[in-house]
């Protein structure tokens, strides 16, 4: 089982057992893939989840960098994202 499929079960609320048996979530969400592509997908998102992963912990192995990054998403939840065009940006605002 690769990383991606395990975690897929933590996003899938809402899904039925099912219905997350019969689907892969990369072909739901890219129905134009061909399996050649899917599987390459799949495989990426793993490669990209395991490097999270391993920055999570050396971040939690390091009580002082812990805490950085702790205070840094704390600071970037405070942000509000704006598309662009909407006229107002007030403070602690992104557009993006």
């Amino acid at each position: 089982m690769t990383i991606a499929s395990a975690c897929w079960g933590e996003v899938a609320v809402g899904y039925s057992q099912d219905c997350m048996n019969s689907i892969t979530p990369l072909a739901a969400l890219y129905p134009d893939l061909s399996e050649e592509q899917l599987q390459e997908a799949a495989e990426t998102l793993d490669r990209y989840l395991e490097v999270v992963f391993e920055i999570y912990e050396r971040l939690r192995a390091d009580q002082v960098a812990y805490a950085q990054f702790r205070t840094l998403i704390t600071e970037i939840s405070t942000l509000v994202c704006t598309p662009r065009g909407s006229g107002t940006l007030p403070e602690n605002q992104v557009t993006v």
